[in-house]
């Protein structure tokens, strides 16, 4: 399936929420946590049942395959980091009115514009709308070669960035209308902890994009690339998402940057792959919370 269906029906559900909630944009905030909540939870069983860690087990170890094999394994662990954040929110989530008949409609949505089982299954995976159908749906990962799989999931952190920029807009929109509503229930720092997961997101789909050029023709197997060469570009993404400068640029994204602003001050997150990067030697400029917070706060 092409990367543009699963973002149109993403785009769909989109539009929709907009119209519900045109003139309240709190809950419309809110309605996005429990769909981002429950999306993060499908994702993650997913990677789990994908068996992608046997396939990459059996290729050649002198190509790319240990690279990536740790590296996916580590964006499915970090994943779960944005499961448990969600999670603390729900009760947010769970107190909105008629969001389990909200929900029944953005499903209705996708199901009448999807034109297969598989289609189908992967854009309500990916608006995070039904839980129920992953068991079902997760017996087909295990037949798509290794590209459409690495596709599929990059497909995935796609429509994850679409809804945690719209986490953000939201946001912005009730503090300009000095709704303390996100303050209260969110907390201080939420729009920071958001961004960042924004970037975390971005990454992890640039580097399933990336890692999917790495592929041979025959869709199975990846090209001859040094161990150390697979390393250094994903050190690269890394670095371009997830600077301190990268998430600034989310948090504020028509604001002034701070005079001495410089990409070297450090990183917000490694995107869960420092452990892969230390292992090359690579830095790893990961600044304590605290401190990211201090940097991107105006």
């Amino acid at each position: 399936m092409a990367e543009l269906g699963i973002i149109r029906y993403a785009e769909t559900v989109a539009s929709e929420l907009g119209r519900t909630y045109a003139r309240a944009p709190f809950d419309e905030l809110r309605a996005w946590l429990r769909i981002a909540h429950l999306r993060e939870a499908m994702v993650t069983e997913l990677y789990d049942r994908s068996q992608l860690d046997a396939r990459l087990a059996r290729l050649d170890r002198r190509g790319a395959a240990p690279v990536v094999r740790t590296a996916v394994s580590s964006i499915w662990a970090h994943e779960e980091s944005h499961t448990r954040f969600l999670g603390a929110l729900r009760s947010l989530s769970d107190s909105l009115a008629g969001v389990s008949a909200l929900q029944g409609r953005l499903e209705g949505l996708v199901t009448r514009g999807a034109v297969s089982g598989g289609l189908l299954a992967r854009a309500l995976i990916a608006v995070g709308v039904s839980l129920d159908r992953v068991p079902e749906f997760a017996s087909e990962l295990q037949h798509l070669n290794l590209r459409d799989l690495l596709q599929f999931y990059g497909e995935l952190e796609a429509t994850a960035c679409m809804g945690y920029q719209r986490i953000l807009d939201l946001t912005r929109q009730l503090e300009a209308a000095a709704d303390d509503r996100v303050e209260g229930a969110l907390g201080l720092t939420f729009d920071l902890d958001v961004a960042k997961i924004r970037c975390e997101e971005n990454f992890h789909r640039d580097a399933f994009g990336e890692i999917g050029r790495w592929v041979a023709d025959d869709g199975v197997s990846f090209l001859s690339l040094a161990h150390s060469e697979c390393a250094h570009r994903l050190h690269d993404l890394c670095e371009r998402n997830l600077s301190i400068e990268a998430v600034r640029r989310t948090v504020m994204p028509s604001g002034a940057i701070p005079k001495g602003a410089d990409p070297s001050e450090g990183w917000a997150s490694d995107g869960g792959l420092g452990a892969l990067f230390a292992q090359y030697d690579l830095p790893v400029p990961v600044l304590a919370r605290d401190t990211v917070v201090s940097r991107l706060k105006p």
